[in-house]
């Protein structure tokens, strides 16, 4: 038993320095259940044998990196960041040469192909922006290219019918009189205008050979990277984006950039930031300064590193889980103990344990899990449902969010919402 956690850690250690993966923001669980999944296609025996395979079968590994990353993303996706990208493109673009936008990672596509419809309804033609498309998994990019939707890759706006970018159809090979079967076919004129390709931020020659980027879409991204890995991300973006252009992160990565290098977009619920070309020295304070971290770690989440590399020996300690300083001494929340206290049926001790957990763990799934059923305890049911949606969202094959979320939406007489999520359970069975 001892030598299989030793084997697990391992395994999250390799994901950690290859894909830049923080173990605690997916979670434990959902790690192992991707090595399970790996074991079974294998035929292996034991936690020895598979280990021996990841090391030796890139594979191996690259199946484990499809089960672990989370495609979860739907067609304009928080559209207030396409709302200022019309107002942006009408203002301020100067139309001299083709706009240049990133998509990273791209998940299966419904990120940059929402980004063409808003250029094109804003009046751009096909032959005045040029987008990219860039993700890890080569399972999300072959459903991208594919261009084919099911009802719930527009869950965050109202239902749509035929129009000039989707047809309404059934698949190939697929009974006519299924309903849910029904599907929304993009245009080929659409699908051409996004160039996809695989490729891994944290590799130092990814985009290299191409010219800057005047828009570059990254959310949702960082929240699942050590702070190690942030950085490095942060560098690369630095080095794709234009002076002045426009980086766009999801509302849980706004506290991780550098607001000496980016300054936000005064635009509500957009999580934009413009470029700066030239940094934003700080004013100097007439407070007497703490003693703490050196710059390495001063900068850590921060939107690009310090030129030192070594935290000085008397640092702050950090949480491993964030890369925010923690008191000395101080007792670190734990989700297992939070966990413990429901059992005990101590609720109120429990959510305060696992609302500090979670103020240092967002994009733990387990956690935000846990507190949707507190909430659900506690009788405050739209918190609850908001908690699970959260969960689902982090891990999509987290069966136990998904059955609490269709319950929820059951109780709520939301018979589509529920169906939508009754057919996921049924895929994952």
């Amino acid at each position: 038993m001892q030598h299989d956690e030793t084997i697990r850690h391992e395994i999250e250690n390799m994901l950690r320095q290859k894909i830049g993966l923080n173990p605690e923001s997916v979670g434990t669980r959902s790690i192992l259940r991707a090595v399970k999944k790996g074991m079974r296609t294998g035929k292996m025996q034991g936690l020895s044998d598979y280990w021996a395979g990841l090391k030796r079968s890139p594979e191996t590994f690259t199946s484990l990196v499809e089960a672990v990353v989370v495609p979860e993303t739907s067609f304009f996706r928080n559209r207030a960041s396409f709302v200022y990208l019309r107002q942006w493109v009408a203002r301020e673009w100067a139309a001299t040469r083709p706009l240049r936008v990133l998509s990273l990672p791209c998940s299966t596509g419904e990120e940059p192909y929402s980004i063409v419809i808003t250029l094109l309804e804003e009046g751009l033609s096909f032959d005045q922006f040029h987008i990219d498309a860039v993700d890890i998994s080569q399972r999300a990019l072959e459903k991208a290219k594919e261009g084919i939707y099911s009802p719930y890759a527009f869950r965050r706006q109202t239902y749509r019918s035929d129009d000039k970018y989707f047809k309404l159809g059934v698949p190939p090979g697929v009974s006519q009189n299924k309903r849910l079967t029904q599907r929304y076919f993009l245009t080929e004129s659409v699908r051409e205008k996004v160039s996809f390709s695989q490729g891994n931020v944290l590799d130092s020659k990814l985009l290299n050979d191409v010219p800057p980027y005047d828009l570059i879409f990254c959310r949702n991204l960082l929240i699942y990277f050590d702070r190690e890995a942030r950085e490095r991300t942060f560098r690369k973006l630095n080095q794709l984006l234009r002076p002045d252009g426009l980086l766009f992160l999801g509302y849980a990565e706004t506290s991780m950039i550098d607001t000496h290098y980016y300054q936000p977009v005064p635009y509500p619920q957009t999580f934009a930031y413009r470029k700066q070309t030239t940094k934003k020295v700080p004013q100097p304070t007439l407070e007497r300064a703490e003693p703490g971290p050196t710059a390495a770690v001063a900068h850590a989440g921060s939107g690009l590193p310090s030129q030192a590399t070594e935290p000085v020996a008397d640092a702050k300690p950090r949480s491993s889980a964030t890369g925010s300083i923690a008191k000395p001494g101080a007792v670190q929340p734990s989700l297992e103990r939070a966990q413990q206290l429901a059992n005990k049926g101590e609720h109120d001790q429990a959510a305060i344990e696992c609302d500090r957990y979670l103020s240092s763990n967002h994009a733990n799934p387990a956690a935000h899990l846990l507190r949707g059923e507190l909430y659900q305890t506690a009788g405050n049911d739209s918190a609850a449902e908001a908690c699970f949606e959260k969960a689902a969202y982090l891990d999509p094959q987290l069966s136990e969010a998904l059955v609490q979320l269709m319950l929820s939406k059951e109780a709520k007489q939301d018979v589509a919402g529920a169906a939508l999520i009754r057919e996921r359970l049924q895929r994952l069975e």
